[in-house]
């Protein structure tokens, strides 16, 4: 069966299937991007608008890299990537 993510906005915790997922607070924010937005693209931009209040480099690679190791934990919880890539346009979480 499909593992099930869930988060916990209060408690500010995400777990899979009942195991608590250990995000930094940076890749908590952009999960909680990609939650409350499912099937909807996401561009960079905006991931950098609400997690870093617009407060960083577009350029930098920061945001990267927090995407990436968050997509790695995620997908090492459930076993699959939810968050689908759209070149040039931004990401999607299924």
């Amino acid at each position: 069966g499909n593992k099930s993510l869930s988060f916990d906005t209060l408690k500010r915790s995400v777990t899979v299937n009942g195991e608590s997922l250990h995000l930094t607070a940076k890749e908590m924010g952009i999960l909680e991007v990609f939650l409350f937005n499912q099937g909807r693209l996401i561009t960079q931009q905006e991931i950098i608008d609400r997690v870093w209040n617009g407060d960083s480099d577009p350029f930098s690679n920061s945001i990267r890299v927090h995407l990436s190791a968050m997509r790695k934990k995620v997908k090492t919880a459930l076993g699959y990537d939810p968050i689908q890539t759209k070149i040039g346009e931004g990401y999607v979480l299924l």
